[in-house]
């Protein structure tokens, strides 16, 4: 596997090893890599589409792996896992010795993270959101450039120079306008060909191609004329981290949900699979104290799981956009105009992310509550997968009716207060009613 990614970062896609490079098992992950390409590569003679050579490398590969497997389970007799000599050294470090715990609760913390291997998943979800970070596009467009660097100019309160300026941008837009208005006329009268009409409009063109823009700034005008208390703010950013723009960060929310199913759906099928259940239930204190002690472990590891989604998608957008006029009331953007002026955007994004974790960990409730009742860990994936994961991801493919069910929704504020009052209510009562279950 480190040779195929040696190979595949290394390798020049116009060299005349290419072909090492496409029949490559890192070359059939990166899938969107295969379908932008629109090459040949000429294999002894014949030229072979890359599309085309991929799919038959992954078909060949996929009937190796299969003759093997099949291969080893028949003649192998003995199919007991073998521990490996690095796993064997792993478990000579104190830190992944059994230890004997007096708390309840370092011992439980020490079955979900050692003995479920927690700790790993939770390692490879870190390489994997950093990954991620790494590989994210952070160009942005002409005209999102230029609103940007409009909105660096005008940030903060409404002042009579700034509004002396917007004054001006709009004349110019109007004299542009009705210069291009005067041309066209002289068209129409015959005193100018249609030619030289191009050729005179194309300055005033050039100045309305920025127009769009500008009307983008004159909005957030007239929004702060209505809203004394608000100011410029370049807004692109924040709409985005309040997933206020249509699917974003849509897959942060999918990651939580599958973090959550894989992490916390044996914490408490682990008593029924081995019978310790039952000695528990025989003891005193015994069954309420381990189940206080295992909610917890799963609200600490719940933290840390969602400390690792939020924190990349914070960084991805202090790249791409900034974090401008982050201090100003949250009723300078005017989706939330009327929401108190006293809270700033930065209060309002962190009220947001408290709320969002307050709802992740309704989820790992509801969760653990599904676990609790079936005693088996693969049909609480099912189950959960069923009611959190196929609602939200049918909503994406058009089944627009699941979208009221969709648990994206209550996982963030701002949707929860952009939505319709009736159904607003519904995502609020649902978290609740799951901490009672």
């Amino acid at each position: 596997m480190v040779l195929a990614f040696y190979g595949y970062t290394t390798i020049d896609p116009i060299s005349k090893y290419n072909v090492f490079r496409v029949v490559n098992l890192i070359n059939l992950v990166e899938v969107n890599g295969i379908y932008k390409t629109h090459m040949n590569l000429n294999i002894m003679g014949n030229m072979q589409n890359v599309l085309q050579l991929s799919l038959f490398f992954a078909i060949i590969l996929l009937v190796l792996l299969g003759l093997a497997n099949i291969w080893i389970f028949t003649k192998r007799k003995d199919l007991g896992l073998t521990e490996s000599r690095l796993l064997k050294k792993l478990r000579n470090i104190t830190i992944l010795k059994p230890r004997i715990f007096t708390k309840i609760f370092w011992c439980e913390l020490y079955k979900l993270m050692v003995i479920n291997k927690v700790w790993m998943i939770l390692l490879l979800f870190t390489i994997f959101q950093i990954y991620s970070l790494s590989h994210v596009n952070k160009n942005i467009s002409f005209s999102e450039n230029m609103y940007r660097n409009y909105m660096k100019t005008f940030s903060g309160e409404l002042t009579a120079e700034k509004e002396k300026r917007i004054t001006e941008e709009q004349e110019r837009f109007e004299k542009a306008s009705l210069a291009i208005a005067n041309i066209e006329e002289k068209v129409q009268k015959g005193e100018i060909s249609r030619e030289e009409a191009v050729q005179y409009k194309e300055p005033y063109q050039e100045v309305l191609n920025t127009e769009d823009i500008f009307l983008r700034i004159m909005k957030q005008y007239e929004h702060i004329k209505e809203n004394p208390k608000a100011e410029f703010v370049y807004d692109t950013g924040y709409k985005q981290l309040l997933r206020m723009n249509k699917n974003a960060f849509l897959e942060s929310d999918i990651y939580l949900i599958v973090m959550a199913e894989i992490v916390f759906s044996a914490i408490f099928v682990m008593e029924y699979k081995n019978g310790m259940n039952k000695i528990l239930n025989t003891t005193p204190k015994g069954k309420d104290i381990t189940t206080k002690a295992k909610i917890g472990v799963c609200f600490i590891t719940s933290m840390i799981i969602f400390a690792i989604s939020i924190i990349p998608e914070i960084i991805e957008i202090g790249q791409i956009y900034g974090f401008d006029n982050i201090t100003a009331s949250i009723t300078s953007i005017p989706n939330f105009s009327n929401l108190y002026s006293g809270i700033s955007i930065v209060g309002f994004i962190i009220l947001n992310y408290l709320t969002r974790f307050v709802m992740f960990i309704s989820i790992v409730l509801f969760i653990l509550w599904i676990s609790l009742k079936l005693k088996n860990t693969t049909y609480t994936i099912l189950v959960a997968s069923s009611i959190l994961l196929i609602p939200m991801l049918s909503a994406q493919i058009g089944i627009k009716f699941l979208n009221v069910l969709s648990i994206n929704k209550i996982l963030n504020l701002s949707k929860i207060i952009l939505m319709d009052g009736k159904l607003k209510w519904l995502y609020i009562i649902i978290p609740i009613m799951v901490r009672y279950l």
